[in-house]
């Protein structure tokens, strides 16, 4: 859910693969946050698959976050460092995101909705969602779709740090938190513990797993291997899930993740997306993923809101709402990027640069 570009066309010089997976997981975002709003009895096989398994477009991002943030690591930790990383997430995610918390509080207590649990939003701010919802329950955070952010941040920390200062140890780290993160999550499902899915110990391997395929694909000499062992461990993960309901729970995510890092895989020689307009449309989409996903709810709930107040003039039906949701959010974040998030991310990168030369 994260973009690095700021030059003066936003698509450019990216990949459009990986656009294209940002792209594909918010639709599923998006479709399951229509679909639990929309009268079960009203909705087409679509529609019900996705109110079923939306909510996994989340474990996609995860991976494509894991493999981007390693990739950046990688590259340019020679000539930069830790501060240059951490520098770019800050400016890349936390202004939009302090943006998108206080909209969530002024909107929760101007309408009623959420107010209940707005005491708490201090703790949103500090991106521990997730941990607040696995220790206390739901019901003591608001903005709960912010659970997402506080793992990512969680695996930036560890990730980070790791990358630049503990280089030689960093894949092993990385294995080792996804065998750790997988016992965890098996021993909290065997104990019946709720909320699992939130908890940023437990999401790690979804993470770990984009990182390692990026370090094994560093090299061109290991890219074939490291894409072969991705395909063959989504497939183990595959034939795992049948065998038994508790690993099912364990490795559900973690299977997602992997499907998805095996599409990062497949994609990354696949030239054609880049001359594909279609491709690069969705490309296009993804690159905004990150503002659709922290602000589609303000969309969806208002479109319902209005759709209450005027029965005749705002449809209620799923792909209605859907198309007009997304789109609605899409024109936002365009301008959003342009007036807001391109100016803070250029301005952190006159920092960065204004750093570098005092060290030096």
């Amino acid at each position: 859910m994260n973009q690095q570009q700021t030059n003066s066309k936003p698509t450019s010089n990216r990949i459009v693969s990986l656009d294209c997976i940002r792209f594909v997981a918010i639709l599923m975002v998006f479709g399951y946050h229509v679909a639990t709003r929309t009268d079960p009895t009203t909705l087409d096989p679509v529609a019900r698959w996705l109110q079923k398994y939306g909510f996994l477009g989340v474990d996609v991002f995860f991976p494509l976050s894991g493999f981007l943030i390693t990739r950046f690591i990688l590259q340019d930790s020679e000539t930069r460092g830790a501060r240059t990383f951490f520098l770019r997430r800050f400016f890349r995610i936390v202004p939009l995101y302090i943006v998108a918390v206080t909209l969530f509080a002024v909107a929760a207590m101007i309408f009623g909705d959420g107010s209940e649990s707005i005491s708490a939003i201090w703790k949103v701010y500090l991106f521990l969602t997730g941990w607040c919802i696995f220790f206390f329950g739901l019901d003591d955070v608001p903005y709960r779709i912010t659970w997402s952010l506080s793992v990512e941040e969680f695996a930036y920390l560890i990730v980070g740090l790791s990358g630049y200062f503990l280089r030689r140890l960093f894949p092993m780290i990385l294995i080792g938190g996804t065998v750790a993160s997988l016992i965890l999550k098996y021993i909290l499902f065997y104990a019946d513990i709720d909320n699992i899915y939130y908890f940023p110990l437990a999401r790690f391997d979804s993470i770990a797993c984009g990182a390692l395929l990026a370090i094994g694909m560093h090299r061109v000499e290991t890219k074939l291997l490291s894409k072969t062992l991705c395909y063959a461990f989504t497939m183990s993960l595959l034939i795992a899930c049948c065998t038994s309901l508790i690993l099912y729970k364990t490795l559900l995510f973690m299977t997602v993740a992997m499907i998805s890092t095996s599409m990062i895989a497949l994609l990354d020689s696949q030239s054609w997306l880049n001359s594909s307009k279609l491709a690069r449309m969705c490309a296009g989409v993804g690159f905004y993923s990150y503002f659709l996903y922290l602000f589609q709810f303000f969309n969806i709930d208002a479109i319902h809101m209005l759709a209450k107040r005027y029965p005749g003039w705002f449809p209620i039906g799923f792909w209605e709402v859907l198309v007009l949701s997304v789109a609605t959010t899409l024109a936002q974040a365009v301008v959003s990027f342009h007036i807001f998030e391109r100016p803070i991310i250029r301005f952190g990168r006159r920092l960065e640069s204004s750093t570098i030369a005092t060290i030096r």
